[in-house]
């Protein structure tokens, strides 16, 4: 449905598209959504603030910015809108549209022809029966997404095979630790902003068959850090 969502907002095979989300769900269908289209997703740590973000937006050059109204944390909410649609810094790149997924916590105000209602273009999807579109053949080789470094030494950087990867060998390296586990249980404590979040949150559970539970805020803040657990 998503997917389909995509294609009506002009994204195709090729495009890139910057996913700035929370740890919901919602990330997770972003990025499967592209992949079923053949576009390339870049997904930014919701931890990153406006300067971060535009640095990527311009770089990357997308069609269109997925995000969210807001995040939850520890005590306090993040509004992600205002800093997905800050004007970027430096080259003043434009995405076509923008995507939000209003959060009750802090909703966001919409710019009206820019940004787009996540519920409201769903459920139109679902009510004009376009939520199914075709997976788009693409080759082993084609690039599935780019992970930008951190930009701690410079510039970040998202462009090497380190950080541009394939749909066909990245599945493979991403998959074969999960099928040789004698137990079906995996915990990956990290973010779909980073790569092992990409590999063991995402892409890697769905292909051998695992639960993914994602967890938003801190888990670790009201864990004993002391204790393994079983």
């Amino acid at each position: 449905m998503l997917a389909a969502v995509l294609r009506d907002l002009g994204v195709g095979k090729g495009d890139r598209v910057i996913i700035y989300m929370p740890m919901v769900p919602e990330a997770v269908y972003a990025m499967l959504a592209c992949a079923r289209i053949g576009a390339i997703h870049s997904v930014v740590f919701g931890g990153f603030a406006a300067r971060e973000l535009a640095t990527r937006i311009d770089d990357a050059k997308p069609k269109v910015v997925l995000s969210a109204s807001c995040g939850i944390e520890p005590g306090r909410v993040v509004k992600y809108k205002r800093c997905s649609t800050r004007r970027s810094r430096w080259r003043n790149t434009s995405p076509d549209a923008r995507l939000i997924l209003q959060r009750p916590q802090a909703e966001a105000a919409m710019v009206a022809g820019r940004d787009h209602d996540w519920k409201a273009l769903r459920d139109e999807a679902i009510v004009y029966a376009k939520s199914v579109w075709d997976c788009v053949p693409v080759a082993a080789t084609d690039p599935l997404y780019i992970l930008y470094t951190s930009g701690t030494t410079g510039v970040p950087k998202g462009v090497g095979a380190r950080q541009r990867r394939p749909h066909g060998g990245a599945r493979v390296v991403d998959a074969e630790p999960l099928r040789h586990r004698a137990r079906r249980d995996l915990v990956s404590a990290s973010d779909v902003g980073w790569v092992v979040g990409h590999s063991y949150i995402v892409y890697a559970p769905l292909l051998v068959g695992c639960t993914t539970i994602l967890y938003e805020g801190k888990a670790g803040r009201n864990a004993d850090a002391g204790h393994s657990g079983a």
